[in-house]
């Protein structure tokens, strides 16, 4: 089996937020590969919903407001 270096799997799980199926491509490995070595390193899984939500926000909250707030009178 070969081995994940431990800092290399933390920046792409948690700094990158990839998901083990997008690490496992990268590797050239099965997804239970990845999920061996984040348990082995103590890495913790996100929950379905938190993964569900990074997938289809992976720019974060899409209900953020930018820049300076508005009120209704500016609209008109």
């Amino acid at each position: 089996m070969m081995s994940l270096q431990k800092e290399k799997l933390k920046n792409l799980y948690i700094q990158e937020k990839k998901s083990s199926a997008e690490i496992a491509k990268l590797f050239n490995c099965s997804e239970r590969t990845i999920n061996y070595w984040l348990a082995k390193y103590g890495v913790k899984k996100r929950s379905i919903s938190e993964a569900v939500y990074l997938k289809y926000n992976p720019n974060g909250n899409p209900f953020k407001i930018v820049g300076e707030p508005r009120t209704l009178n500016m609209a008109y």
